[in-house]
């Protein structure tokens, strides 16, 4: 009768939405790490432009491999 139809009907429709919330889940849990990766490269990429101090042990390699461009380039300026 009525309460067969309501159960049935409770049934699938709690059924389908935690399938459904689940494979969304599943997406949000793939999508993200794309996007955290991304916004990670974003965020270090801002830090090394804007804040190069603090990372002090990284910084002589950063100038020595910038000396290292300058030279490089002039000497093609040079070449030419």
């Amino acid at each position: 009768g009525v309460t067969d139809s309501s159960e049935s009907s409770e049934d699938a429709s709690g059924s389908s939405p935690s399938s459904s919330v689940e494979d969304v889940s599943r997406e949000a849990d793939r999508k993200p790490v794309r996007m955290s990766k991304s916004a990670r490269n974003r965020l270090s990429a801002k830090l090394k432009a804007e804040k190069p101090r603090p990372v002090s042990c990284i910084g002589p390699k950063i100038t020595a491999s910038l000396e290292e461009d300058r030279m490089f380039l002039e000497s093609i300026l040079k070449n030419k």
